[in-house]
């Protein structure tokens, strides 16, 4: 469930937008593109991208392709979009070594491993975001 935070003199109080989903979902990203959320499903035989509304509505928008080989089908722990309006997102296995990249409007994907001053780079990512061209942990 989506939750919207009202803020009121002296107070803060959460309001449930839309319903509960009947879906687990993480690696939730917001697109500045096209003023969605975006999330994948988790622990599915099949991972899906999921396309959430300003009012909470979720939609199974589109079956992940190419999934990186160490994903094991369990979607994504973190996510974010790119400027070029990619979803670039990481794998919840801990000794992954790659960031999934998405283009939203032809559904191509790719991996890419990821690296530290050239040398492979292998540990979960928990929360990452995208600014100044940079992805940012």
């Amino acid at each position: 469930m989506l939750y919207s935070e009202q803020f009121g003199a002296g107070s803060v109080a959460s309001v449930a937008i839309g319903g509960a989903a009947n879906l687990v979902y993480n690696a939730l990203a917001f697109s500045p593109n096209d003023n969605y959320l975006y999330a994948s499903t988790i622990d599915v035989d099949s991972p899906q991208l999921l396309k959430i509304d300003s009012g909470g509505g979720v939609s199974d928008w589109k079956t992940l392709p190419n999934l990186p080989p160490d994903n094991e089908n369990r979607g994504f722990f973190a996510a974010t979009f790119d400027a070029s309006g990619d979803y670039i997102a990481t794998s919840p296995v801990a000794s992954s070594q790659y960031l999934y990249e998405l283009n939203i409007a032809s559904n191509a994907a790719t991996f890419v491993p990821m690296t530290l001053n050239g040398a492979p780079f292998s540990r979960a990512i928990l929360d990452f975001t995208y600014s100044y061209g940079y992805l940012w942990a």
